[in-house]
């Protein structure tokens, strides 16, 4: 999914500064809204997802609603799955997620 802007930035920087952690899903849904990232082959599905966000640095875990896109091919994270993220020092509702670090279970075939 191609972001631009002010949200793209701010996801790059806190991908790339921030504090290392792991959000465990704790509920998900999909929202039903479709990201064409190619008309003929890629489509992305938007999820909300709630997680509870555990930072690397010791700080306490809390609780955190957002919505986002997950890369097609990994499938759709479910409630248990933990995954790699990356939180804003300064402001921890700013969370990256890691996709390449994190393994929600595969979709299976239909």
């Amino acid at each position: 999914m191609k972001i631009f802007g002010r949200k793209a930035a701010r996801i790059a920087r806190v991908a790339a500064t921030g504090v290392a952690g792991t959000g465990t899903v704790t509920a998900i849904e999909v929202t039903g809204v479709l990201v064409n990232d190619n008309p003929r082959c890629r489509v992305r599905f938007n999820i909300a997802i709630a997680l509870r966000i555990q930072a690397d640095d010791g700080r306490p875990p809390y609780d955190l609603r957002l919505g986002t896109g997950y890369p097609p091919g990994l499938g759709r994270p479910r409630k248990g799955d933990r995954l790699a993220v990356r939180i804003d020092a300064d402001d921890p509702r700013q969370v990256a997620f890691d996709w390449a670090s994190s393994s929600p279970r595969k979709e299976r075939a239909r």
